[in-house]
């Protein structure tokens, strides 16, 4: 990005503009991931070596973060004496993020590598903490419990340092970091309105709304600054936008939805999401509803990697919903 983002109020139609730089890719079928036994699993993020992460029931009542690769779900277990687990990102060496459970009944952010699971502490004054995202420097962002509300924390070679907030805002929720250590979230401003935020150089800028809304979130950002997220309209109908250079775009609806949400943005400006109920990908400026198989409901896509393969969640014909995997 080249500019501060704190006034922006402009809202751009660029699908030409897009459609000039990225390929598209091909509607596909999902492929379901499994359980570990349980009802029901979501996939939250997926690297480029499409390692999978989430979370999934174990029984009716517990659930444990999960990893797949190769076709096999494993179980990454929680903290000693605790009884539930959650895996939100992972890049590509493999280290694995999200929280977990401890004796004590505290969440607490967390790092899995190599099988082993390790607590990154809080910060000060704090209760519960959970880990987001993790890029390939280790850098690792996510929110804290504070007394007068959550504070997003980046976590770097065992020191977790406070993010802050907006101005006058009571609180922060990080969710995404690129390699660039620039990271996305939201956080309310003084009158309650909910914003989306940039945090890079130690400054946090407030990405704004679409004109007349009141409600942004950022869910992601690549190395190239790119962000995807979501934004309301006037009339509160909730759209999925992408901020570039400055500037919020919206992307597009499928035939006869009513709202979008962007979840996830690769390296290649590819956005996933949904559109009304429905998984989908925006590429080149085209609005595609990514492949479901026949008796299966409503979806979303989390997360894209490279190779424009996307994670998320689907509803089967039992209204079970399940981590799948839309190929390329």
């Amino acid at each position: 990005m080249k500019s501060p983002i704190r006034s922006l109020t402009v809202l751009l139609f660029v699908a030409a503009l897009w459609a000039s730089r990225w390929p598209i890719a091909a509607q596909s079928a999902f492929l379901e991931l499994g359980t570990l036994g349980g009802p029901m699993s979501s996939a939250e993020g997926i690297n480029n070596r499409g390692q999978v992460v989430g979370w999934s029931y174990r029984d009716l009542t517990t659930i444990h973060a999960f990893l797949w690769q190769d076709g096999e779900m494993i179980d990454l277990g929680t903290l000693p004496g605790g009884h539930s687990s959650a895996a939100r990102g992972i890049n590509d060496r493999g280290l694995i993020v999200g929280s977990a459970g401890n004796a004590a009944f505290e969440t607490r952010a967390v790092l899995w590598q190599d099988g082993t699971i390790a607590d990154l502490g809080e910060l000060p004054g704090a209760t519960n903490c959970s880990a987001q995202d993790i890029n390939r420097h280790g850098q690792i962002v996510g929110s804290c419990d504070l007394p007068g509300g959550g504070h997003a924390f980046l976590w770097e070679d065992g020191t977790m340092v406070d993010l802050g907030t907006l101005p006058g805002a009571p609180l922060t929720h990080a969710v995404a970091i690129n390699d660039r250590g620039e990271v996305v979230g939201s956080s309310p401003t003084a009158s309650g309105d909910l914003r989306a935020f940039l945090w890079r150089d130690g400054t946090m800028l407030d990405l704004g709304t679409l004109p007349g809304g009141t409600l942004s979130h950022a869910q992601d950002i690549n190395r190239h600054g790119l962000i995807a997220g979501i934004a309301n309209t006037p009339s509160l109908a909730h759209l999925a936008v992408v901020w570039e250079d400055g500037a919020m775009m919206t992307l597009g609806l499928l035939p006869g939805a009513e709202y979008g949400q962007a979840w996830g943005i690769n390296n290649r400006g590819e956005v996933v999401g949904r559109s009304g109920g429905r998984p989908v990908l925006w590429s080149r400026g085209a609005t595609i509803e990514l492949g479901m198989l026949p008796g299966w409901g409503s979806a979303i896509a989390f997360a894209i990697n490279d190779r424009g393969v996307a994670a998320g969640q689907a509803s089967n014909a039992n209204g079970e919903a399940r981590a799948v995997l839309w190929p390329r």
